[in-house]
């Protein structure tokens, strides 16, 4: 049977899964059209910048890339202060995480998570063989730092942190986090991901890209998916010291993303327009989806990012099904309610919505 030569974590039921596609979700609820808001998407579109570079690279796609993305990683150490060589471009984030999992984990090391963040971070621990440490949140659902530290054993290998943290959209304190990476041991490796941190309404919130050091076991992911509107694309990278990014380098694939990506990359970057109008439309969003919420009656945590965390008081999976047939699709698979930010027109046809489908559905356990 070929189930006793497969690696036994592809016998289990994943920990993660990525929402339905829109057309199977149409087909299902026989509908014309559905808002996608479930993905934290950017609603807003691409960068025309991007675009353009990308159309002009589309004639040159018999030649392979140049493998290591050398123009996007000159440029984005040009934007945070490092050396090129502390970049590696990856085909997103999440090749980043997975390529950063099989580097570290072992069979049996420990890996120490916040108990609600990123499902991908316990699929990637438990592909390699890893044990998950869930540490529970605070009670206001953020990072337990003090927990995180008493959570750390010899056999500690990695500890993941997202900021600010998926699902809940919240920010750490940054000055707790700076504390908690000058008090981890030497023997622990921990990786920040920043897939949202441009989100932050505060304009001198930091990045832990300037805590890199060649002493530190530290590595920074991030990405072009959210802000810059590059989903489809596929183009995150890891920010460390040089000598973690040359070994991380000798387990990546030769061609670390395709040509179309790394050329809308550089346009992206480039485009301070787009990303601007992006986070005021964003901030606008989440300022209406907030208020309108509160105003049914229920409290969002106080998001960073560009999507809301939210206890409907209803199950989320029904609240989810329901708000399908409606032609709107959020994400049900977490013990409460997370909703994309989308255009106005989206927002407010979500909460119009939601008041419809609500009253139908029993309240949350």
């Amino acid at each position: 049977m070929i189930e006793t030569l497969l690696n036994k974590f592809l016998l289990e039921e994943p920990v993660y899964r990525v929402a339905a596609p829109l057309d199977q979700v149409k087909q299902e609820y026989h509908l014309n059209e559905i808002h996608k808001l479930n993905s934290n998407e950017n609603p807003f579109g691409v960068s025309p910048k991007a675009v353009a570079a990308m159309q002009k690279a589309a004639a040159e796609v018999n030649f392979y890339p140049e493998g290591t993305g050398a123009a996007l990683r000159a440029k984005i150490g040009e934007r945070l202060g490092i050396a090129p060589n502390q970049v590696m471009i990856t085909e997103g984030a999440s090749v980043a995480l997975n390529l950063i999992g099989e580097a570290f984990i072992l069979p049996d090391d420990e890996v120490v998570e916040p108990a609600v963040t990123y499902g991908s971070y316990r699929g990637i621990i438990k592909r390699n063989g890893g044990v998950v440490v869930d540490v529970p949140m605070r009670e206001d659902l953020g990072i337990d730092f003090p927990a995180l530290l008493r959570a750390i054993t010899p056999k500690t290998k990695l500890i993941f942190l997202c900021n600010p943290n998926n699902p809940t959209s919240i920010a750490c304190d940054p000055q707790e986090l700076l504390d908690f990476l000058d008090a981890a041991p030497a023997h622990v490796v921990t990786i920040v991901d920043e897939a949202y941190i441009q989100f932050v309404d505060d304009p001198d919130y930091p990045s832990m890209v300037g805590q890199i050091a060649d002493n530190k076991n530290l590595l920074v992911v991030q990405t072009l998916s959210k802000l810059y509107g590059m989903a489809g694309a596929r183009v995150g990278y890891i920010l460390s010291n040089a000598k973690i990014i040359k070994y991380l380098n000798r387990i990546a694939n030769y061609f670390c993303t395709n040509k179309l990506a790394l050329a809308g990359a550089v346009a992206a970057l480039d485009d301070t327009e787009f990303a601007a109008m992006t986070l005021r439309k964003t901030k606008e969003g989440r300022d209406y989806l907030t208020r309108a919420l509160r105003e049914m009656g229920f409290s969002p945590y106080p998001s960073s990012t560009n999507f809301l965390y939210v206890d409907c008081k209803a199950d989320p999976f029904a609240l989810c099904e329901e708000l399908k047939k409606q032609g709107y699709a959020i994400r049900g698979n977490f013990a409460l309610t997370r909703i994309s930010i989308g255009t106005m027109a989206q927002n407010e046809g979500l909460i119009a919505a939601m008041k419809r489908v609500l009253p139908t559905l029993p309240p949350r356990e």
